[in-house]
């Protein structure tokens, strides 16, 4: 069992749904006829988030999408140690090879990532998948991540 200290600032509940829709349209816009190879919990977003957020749910409880694969939330050691500002805040996606397939350079990709991070995400994993598009000038707006892994996908850079 967690305990979460009075003094710990946790992600306020109603935040939950955006969050879930900025990780329904990373779902969307990253898979294509090929299926990830692991997407536990994922697949709950073909009914929408209102299908996987629980309607006015404690503060404490952990949401849903903290125990689907590849996401990694706050604890109360990682926001005790200064490596996250909240309690079940999004800190990392860790994709690493599973067929994840998405153009980089995305509106919608970079829309997801960009309300990811705008929520705490610290980490982006998604060496070895099907990655494709350009690192253009919006990706300087996730300043904020201390671990970016794109490698062995066909990512360029744009130049300006």
């Amino acid at each position: 069992m967690t305990i979460i200290h009075d003094d710990q600032p946790l992600v306020n509940p109603s935040a939950r749904p955006q969050v879930c829709q900025a990780l329904q349209l990373f779902w969307d816009s990253c898979q294509d006829e090929m299926e990830w190879e692991q997407s536990q919990g994922w697949e709950g977003l073909a009914a929408g988030c209102a299908s996987v957020i629980a309607p006015d749910p404690p503060p404490q409880q952990p949401p849903a999408y903290c125990a689907w694969f590849g996401l990694h939330c706050c604890t109360p050691g990682d926001v005790a140690a200064g490596r996250c500002g909240a309690v079940h805040a999004v800190k990392a996606l860790n994709m690493k090879v599973n067929s994840v397939n998405c153009s980089l350079s995305s509106d919608a990709v970079l829309d997801s990532l960009e309300q990811l991070h705008a929520c705490g995400l610290r980490g982006l994993d998604l060496e070895g998948n099907e990655l494709s598009g350009s690192l253009g000038p919006r990706w300087g707006s996730l300043n904020g991540l201390t671990t970016l892994d794109l490698g062995a996908g066909r990512v360029g850079l744009m130049r300006r």
